[in-house]
């Protein structure tokens, strides 16, 4: 029986990861008004800053896997791409809110 490896399995940890993320932000995120956007700015950021790091570690993961397909580089810049987006995020004053929120 072969041994499992980490990083065998880090592009689908990953994936579990950006999934549970998911599900934590749709139940703790509400919108924006003057009496918890203090709050809800650090939840947002909080979740950008974990939806980053797990998108960056799928990508190396997914190359891991995938190295050997032509298609694995749209998975790899696309999580990439993804990941440095939820980490620009995530340096705003207000993390996700409607354009123009806060001016």
């Amino acid at each position: 029986m072969d041994e499992l490896n980490f990083q065998d399995n880090l592009f689908y940890i990953c994936l579990a990861g950006i999934l549970v993320t998911f599900v934590i932000g749709l139940a703790q995120v509400k919108p924006y008004d003057k009496n918890n956007e203090e709050k809800m700015a650090k939840i947002q950021k909080m979740l950008s800053l974990v939806y980053g790091v797990f998108f960056l570690l799928g990508a190396y993961g997914a190359s891991l896997i995938f190295s050997e397909t032509w298609w694995s580089w749209v998975i790899i810049i696309g999580f990439g791409m993804m990941g440095f987006g939820a980490f620009q995020e995530a340096f705003k004053k207000y993390p996700n809110a409607p354009k123009g929120y806060g001016e």
